[in-house]
């Protein structure tokens, strides 16, 4: 269990605050490991309590996709400063469940659940009859047509397989494993939903033997989606509209829907900026999976673009100076001279308008909640290089070719400072014996300039000349801090 988990939860319990882990506490411990989510109903009396808990350990609200929102339900995430692990919780005032991607159905329980909840170690869980009669309506609510259908064909291939996914079937096992027929015959009465006590004994029989056929499980769908018709939070009108709607976005030829959650209060904007050998790419590659488990991330690339455009250039200029080389005659020498330098500058002016839109871009993106990220970045103080790295390359040719410096240095003044620049710094050494293949007089020029970037607000120096799982610890907690 992970420090803030521990602490969060003996907090709410010293402080008598009523809530329970209310499904799947067969993944339980995965979730207070941080490695899946953990769903919390919390009683409405309580709060304002549990808010200012989730203050106290630093909880910060983040917010679903507006198709995926449902009143009663907001997600949090946390930090576990020892692991720098990120733990979710996915916490309901209202038992919400639904079809996918529809929660539109309030169950009334909320009393019923909390009132009848029992302890593993520390934290609060439903009565197992309650969680298994919960899972058998959320499960079947989710459970499509089309999945039912394409359970029963892989049974078909291969008979000893369930009718269920395996995640859905290992936590039905769990549950009937520690309930009676008896003791979940006198919840399912107790219960405020309607369902068919026959029914649904029946079924349970069956799924306590392994024998429940596909054509049951659409018995009992079309019973639960009967059933729980009348709880339906919207009118039938607007619920049919918005399924869909959800069902169009979902076919093959439709965008991907949005399924990470935002920041409200505005994303951030982060880049890594480094010599060569540095680890800026693995450093990027490891945030974004550690922050896109949750969250919308964006990765931005600040280096030399890739594309049809550079790429024509790129010929054209080869093609002038094998035209310089072996035809070496006045004019057609000059005239391929002309072109190498004109396509340079295009080439380069091409690369900072590029730049600029990635910039412009990754403001936008942060604007709206999302984590940008970008590997390298045009830094003002790199410009007096010989050859600045990833800056502005046309000042020494500004005397042959002035407006071309000039529209290249009037792109690059428009683009400004992230939120935050991690400037990788480490001894010529180090990196010489990552990049060995590369230039050593520019490498050295490149180490140089990094290691006297000095820190403000915005440029935070980072020591890579450490074990590498440390300097990801420490972004990650420098990162943590900057996200509103």
């Amino acid at each position: 269990m992970l420090d803030i988990c521990r602490d969060f939860f003996s907090h709410l319990n010293e402080h008598q605050v009523l809530y329970c882990h209310w499904k799947s506490t067969f993944r339980l411990q995965r979730g207070l490991d941080g490695k899946t989510d953990l769903d919390l109903l919390v009683h409405r009396r309580d709060m304002l309590s549990f808010e200012r808990a989730l203050g106290i350990f630093g909880f910060k609200r983040i917010l679903s996709p507006p198709w995926k929102r449902s009143d009663g339900i907001e997600d949090y995430l946390g930090f576990d400063q020892a692991s720098a692990a990120l733990v979710h919780l996915h916490v309901h005032y209202k038992v919400v469940l639904g079809e996918k991607h529809l929660k539109v159905i309030h169950l009334d329980l909320e009393d019923y659940v909390l009132q009848t909840r029992r302890f593993i170690d520390i934290i609060p869980v439903p009565r197992p009859e309650v969680e298994l009669l919960l899972a058998i309506i959320r499960f079947h609510l989710k459970y499509e047509t089309r999945e039912i259908a394409f359970n029963h064909l892989k049974r078909v291939l291969r008979p000893a397989h369930h009718p269920y996914p395996d995640a859905v079937w290992e936590e039905l096992a769990f549950l009937l494993g520690q309930t009676t027929p008896e003791t979940f015959r006198t919840v399912l009465r107790e219960i405020r939903v309607p369902l068919s006590e026959e029914l649904i004994m029946n079924y349970l029989d069956r799924l306590r033997r392994s024998e429940v056929t596909s054509g049951e499980v659409r018995r009992v769908r079309r019973h639960v989606l009967d059933r729980t018709r009348p709880f339906r939070t919207i009118p039938p009108a607007r619920y049919h509209v918005r399924k869909a709607l959800v069902s169009l976005r979902t076919l093959p030829f439709m965008p991907a829907l949005r399924t990470k959650k935002i920041l409200p209060n505005g994303g951030s904007f982060i880049s890594l900026v480094g010599a060569d050998g540095s680890g800026k790419s693995t450093l990027a590659k490891d945030l974004v999976s550690w922050l896109s488990w949750k969250l919308s991330v964006r990765t931005v690339y600040f280096g030399i673009p890739e594309g049809v455009f550079i790429d024509l250039l790129k010929l054209i200029n080869r093609t002038a100076s094998l035209g310089q080389k072996y035809l070496p005659w006045g004019r057609i020498e000059q005239s391929c001279l002309h072109i190498i330098r004109y396509t340079d500058a295009w080439r380069w002016i091409f690369i900072a308008r590029n730049r600029l839109d990635l910039y412009r871009s990754s403001l936008r993106s942060a604007s709206r909640g999302w984590v940008v990220i970008a590997d390298r970045y045009p830094l003002t103080l790199f410009d007096a290089m010989e050859h600045p790295m990833d800056g502005p390359r046309l000042r020494t040719l500004a005397s042959a070719m002035p407006r071309a410096a000039r529209i290249e240095k009037d792109l690059y003044d428009l683009i400004g400072l992230p939120d935050r620049v991690f400037v990788l710094q480490s001894d010529f050494t180090t990196l010489r014996a990552r990049k060995s293949n590369l230039d050593e007089r520019q490498h050295r020029q490149k180490v140089a300039a990094v290691n006297a970037v000095a820190a403000s607000e915005r440029l935070v120096p980072v020591d890579v000349n450490r074990p590498y799982q440390d300097v990801l610890m420490d972004l990650k907690r420098e990162i943590w801090r900057l996200l509103s």
